[in-house]
């Protein structure tokens, strides 16, 4: 049953993915940063997002990507998109800059730094 309210947002929202038991961690780090992203640069869960505000979610989800390697993904046929499909466009899109982080938060883990 959903309790929200009209006007207000949610950060729980769900985003239709691969269960979590089969998902790498890598993967399940990506998600969580899309989630916390989205609702940081977009505000509402719900609220679907244009090209412009995307390339803005992409970079602060820790993915530095010009504007035309975007518009090339994007979907021809919508000015806008949903979370999920952005989420999916997302995980298309070059994902050095999260591994490289996801690296030195590892090997800040393992000694201690």
């Amino acid at each position: 049953m959903d309790t929200s309210q009209p006007g207000t947002t949610r950060t729980d929202a769900t985003i239709t993915t691969k269960p979590a038991e089969q998902m790498s961690r890598e993967d399940q780090k990506r998600r969580d940063t899309f989630k916390m992203a989205y609702f940081t640069e977009i505000g509402a869960i719900s609220r679907p997002i244009d090209i412009s505000e995307f390339h803005d979610l992409a970079i602060c989800a820790g993915i530095d990507i010009d504007h035309e390697a975007i518009q090339e993904a994007w979907p021809l046929d919508k000015e806008e998109i949903e979370m999920d499909e952005a989420y999916h466009l997302f995980t298309r899109l070059p994902n050095i800059e999260l591994r490289v982080k996801y690296q030195l938060e590892n090997h800040k883990k393992i000694t201690g730094t």
